[in-house]
């Protein structure tokens, strides 16, 4: 008769965290080692700015891109996604085995857009 061990691998729990700005963005963000999620809802007259924040950072990306999903994906080593309505954004990316060059480019671009729009005033 065959054993099997015990031992399981317990995933790391995401880091999670939800709140508001003082310029009324409502924002929820999950984060794992290997994986990153943050969505957010804002005034209408946001929205040009945060279309800046983006392209600043993904230069292919323009507001041809509201209410579509800007996506990229290198198969089994990692994929992005951007999603913008008229008042909410989207952002995640998810890495199997990127090279590290990769994923450290990814990691720092949505943390810039993420800083961006969580440092807007009004």
């Amino acid at each position: 008769m065959k054993t099997y061990s015990q031992n399981t691998i317990t995933p790391t729990p995401p880091n999670a965290i939800s709140s508001n700005t003082k310029a009324g963005i409502t924002y929820a963000k999950s984060e794992t080692d290997n994986a990153y999620a943050f969505s957010c809802s804002f005034n209408l007259n946001q929205k040009d700015k945060i279309i800046k924040f983006i392209s600043k950072e993904f230069s292919d990306y323009s507001s041809e891109f509201l209410n579509k999903k800007f996506t990229k994906e290198n198969k089994n080593e990692y994929y992005y996604k951007i999603k913008l309505k008229a008042s909410e954004l989207k952002l995640e990316y998810k890495f199997d085995s990127p090279n590290e060059k990769d994923k450290t480019e990814i990691i720092n671009k949505f943390n810039n857009i993420e800083s961006a729009i969580l440092g807007l005033w009004f």
